[in-house]
């Protein structure tokens, strides 16, 4: 329970007051507050922890649980959070914009799986999300493009911080709250990672001006690739020393 409100609820927060009292500038704010609001990848976080040794059931519930708690909690926080003059489509279809793009990707890939075995199929998701991104970032191609190299090095520098500052808070709750070594290593992957797809559908939805656009996409992207590979290259290091027993 600690962990849903931590992930969906004081996480986002903590971010919209980084986001008032900092020197970030005022048109990154909303894909700030867009990432902090959505839920955990649907595929990233499950592989990384049942390769660090983690407790994948509670892997796989914990990216169940939030994603259809996110329904709710995500509009609610975009309500909160976003200025008034930016946030102008109502909560109702929000949340049913997010049932959808969460229900359906879940309940097409349990489909899947009980019908299809070529493992051409297990690429279908990673193809969804390059289509979203590639259309959403074809809307904005101009400002993309005029984003200097400069503005994406601090993007990306941003996105390292705010992942580590999320699996050094995770870490703290999951040590706290939790006794199993494996169950630590689920909490702190699947907590920290953020979706892609689903931010992309959500700053889709919403009307901002065509500069924050351009930077929420580089800052959702950014974030994706280096909590990819930041939890790669440490998750292995938190392998319970037992593992190597049970292979």
């Amino acid at each position: 329970m600690i962990c849903l409100l931590a992930h969906l609820v004081m996480w986002p927060l903590a971010v919209f007051g980084l986001s008032l009292v900092s020197f970030i500038p005022s048109d990154w704010h909303s894909g700030l507050i867009i990432l902090a609001a959505v839920p955990t990848t649907l595929s990233s976080a499950v592989v990384i922890s049942r390769q660090s040794g983690g407790n994948d059931p509670l892997a796989i519930i914990l990216t169940f649980v939030l994603s259809l708690a996110s329904v709710l909690t995500s509009p609610l926080i975009l309500r909160i959070c976003l200025p008034a003059q930016e946030f102008q489509f109502p909560t109702l279809q929000l949340t049913f914009l997010l049932a959808m793009v969460v229900a359906l990707p879940l309940s097409i890939g349990m489909a899947l799986r009980r019908i299809a075995k070529p493992s051409w199929t297990k690429q279908i998701p990673s193809f969804c999300i390059l289509l979203l991104v590639w259309m959403t970032a074809s809307t904005h191609q101009e400002s993309l493009l005029q984003l200097g190299w400069k503005t994406q090095f601090i993007l990306a520098a941003l996105a390292i911080c705010l992942h580590i500052t999320a699996l050094l808070i995770f870490t703290g709750i999951s040590k706290l709250f939790l006794r199993n070594k494996r169950d630590q290593i689920t909490t702190i992957l699947v907590s920290s990672q953020k979706t892609l797809p689903l931010a992309v559908a959500l700053l889709a939805s919403i009307p901002l001006s065509t500069n924050s656009a351009a930077i929420a996409i580089s800052l959702f992207v950014l974030y994706h690739l280096f909590q990819i590979l930041i939890d790669s290259l440490w998750a292995p290091t938190l392998c319970p020393e037992d593992r190597f027993h049970l292979i």
